[in-house]
């Protein structure tokens, strides 16, 4: 029996896959064709570790936080000079307000030469943390080469949620709760192909990948916040979080 050159395309979800695929024809090539599951892996820094600007005032869109940038901390922060209280004026202002400050994703270490071979890096949170840190851990997850049938089944598009450490941890895990949200509708509902037309693809929980304080508020005491029938999966990387944490990031 000889093969004809017609192919004879068969759609499947991940999970057919391990069960028997109907449509397969003897005569003919053919083609099967994984709709993938999007997991996106969302990595929460911990304290300190979000890169800040000041979201208002005089000062609106300027760098108040930027732990990359040695020079910078070192005549903000670090100079003998330079009082403590002018130190917390700058990171807290001059009275609690959760809304001084919001997260710089402006990093110029993602460059174009970076966003080459991290297309849309910039765009999914990775300018907002601290660099000399969690870079390589946000490049390894990225690079990372699953195991199949791993790949054949899903994605892991990587994201960074930096977050304002000097306001409440309850105001974050709203913040992220409101990420996670968007996360998953742009996944599912925002995309679309070549042709211009919205590309619906499967989309229904995330996986967070924590630091230090960053695993203390997407459970307890922000569990009411944040949706945990999303989240498929928590780790926390190189320290596990205080059992009781803090009631504030300050």
């Amino acid at each position: 029996m000889s093969i004809s050159s017609e192919i004879n395309q068969i759609d499947i979800k991940w999970w057919e896959l391990f069960d028997t695929i109907r449509g397969l024809r003897t005569e003919a090539q053919n083609r099967i064709v994984i709709e993938r599951e999007v997991i996106p892996i969302i990595f929460i820094p911990g304290i300190m570790g979000s890169r800040l600007k000041f979201a208002k005032g005089k000062k609106q869109g300027t760098r108040a936080w930027d732990p990359d940038s040695s020079g910078f901390m070192f005549l903000n922060y670090g100079r003998f000079d330079v009082s403590a209280k002018k130190k917390k004026t700058l990171v807290v202002g001059p009275g609690f307000d959760p809304d001084y400050l919001e997260v710089d994703t402006d990093n110029p270490k993602l460059d174009k030469s970076f966003l080459r071979r991290y297309p849309g890096a910039d765009k999914r949170g990775w300018g907002g943390v601290m660099w000399g840190s969690y870079g390589p851990i946000l490049r390894a997850l990225h690079d990372h080469q699953w195991e199949e049938p791993v790949g054949h089944c899903f994605e892991f598009p990587v994201h960074a949620f930096g977050y304002n450490w000097t306001a409440s941890n309850l105001e974050a895990g709203r913040k992220l709760k409101e990420y996670i949200g968007a996360t998953i509708d742009h996944y599912a509902k925002g995309l679309k192909d070549e042709a211009g037309r919205p590309l619906e693809r499967l989309c229904t929980r995330v996986i967070l990948v924590t630091h230090s304080m960053g695993g203390s508020w997407p459970g307890p005491p922000a569990c009411s916040t944040v949706p945990q029938k999303k989240c498929s999966g928590s780790s926390t990387a190189c320290s596990r979080p205080p059992a009781h944490p803090p009631p504030t990031g300050g």
